[in-house]
């Protein structure tokens, strides 16, 4: 791919620059779209560390930034429907862990390309950080499967591949 040596050297550099923070996994799904978009190095390594000083919290080790939004999203959730939570819980699946790819790349993978990006465009350009967008995105594609997991029944893992 003609930006696959770019992503290399943007999350490189970024590595290099940031050493508390360096390279996490998830990054170059973070860093992809800019690319794809900007076509430009510089202007995408300028937009990632902005990008990364919001995101960071999700990237640090220990976790804490996905800590809080899985417990923003568990009590979404546990509020918006207690039923389906009681479902999940009953399921061992209330720690929505399942959701980790979600919350941590901002539903990057979850949507067609073009689809995602436009998720991207409103959680990255639009909404001030902080905002629960994100989270209550999640929450609709949860209660969006919610029949179709209900009358399934089945364990956690059957509850966290219907996801997958």
């Amino acid at each position: 791919h003609p930006h696959l040596a770019a992503l290399q050297a943007l999350l490189t550099t970024f590595a290099l620059g940031h050493p508390r923070l360096s390279y996490c996994q998830g990054m170059s799904d973070v860093a992809a779209p800019l690319l794809a978009v900007l076509d430009d190095e510089a202007q995408a390594f300028l937009c990632f560390c902005s990008l990364m000083r919001r995101l960071a919290p999700r990237f640090r080790p220990g976790g804490r930034g996905l800590a809080r939004a899985f417990a923003h999203l568990r009590r979404l959730v546990r509020r918006a429907d207690p039923q389906f939570w009681g479902f999940l819980a009953a399921r061992g699946a209330h720690d929505l862990l399942f959701c980790y790819r979600w919350l941590l790349l901002e539903l990057k993978r979850e949507f067609a390309f073009e689809d995602a990006l436009r998720v991207l465009e409103i959680t990255w350009s639009s909404l001030p950080p902080g905002n629960p967008f994100l989270l209550f995105v999640c929450l609709a594609m949860l209660l969006e499967q919610r029949a179709a997991l209900m009358a399934r029944g089945g364990d956690y893992n059957e509850v966290a591949m219907h996801f997958h």
